[in-house]
């Protein structure tokens, strides 16, 4: 199951990365941090369930498409990549700081 949901949380970060409207940065950076504000606070192995992936997985694919329409949300898109990374690797210790910085981050969009 783990092979899946990492498939999918890369399936749904590359799909989401492409060209669009710079108007369109600050709508996806918004989808984004909705999302990250909705997804678990504390993550343990139980946590990593198909439906968080795959909201993760959307959460950082839109967060990258801001990051590359606009510079103004570059740290966004860098953070959710690192969430990605962390995801990937299982490293559920740092998931949960990872969530709390991109959080953080949106506060102060």
């Amino acid at each position: 199951m783990i092979g899946a949901l990492v498939v999918g949380i890369l399936w749904a970060a590359s799909s989401f990365v492409s060209g669009g409207s710079d108007g369109d940065a600050a709508e996806d950076a918004a989808a984004a941090c909705g999302v990250f504000q909705r997804v678990p606070d504390d993550w343990k192995r139980e946590t990593v369930t198909e439906e968080n992936t795959y909201q993760l997985g959307g959460a950082i694919a839109l967060a990258q498409a801001a990051g590359q329409r606009d510079a103004k949300y570059r740290a966004l898109a860098t953070q959710a990549q690192q969430v990605q990374q962390a995801v990937v690797s299982f490293d559920i210790g740092r998931v949960n700081q990872l969530v709390v910085d991109v959080r953080n981050t949106c506060d102060e969009l």
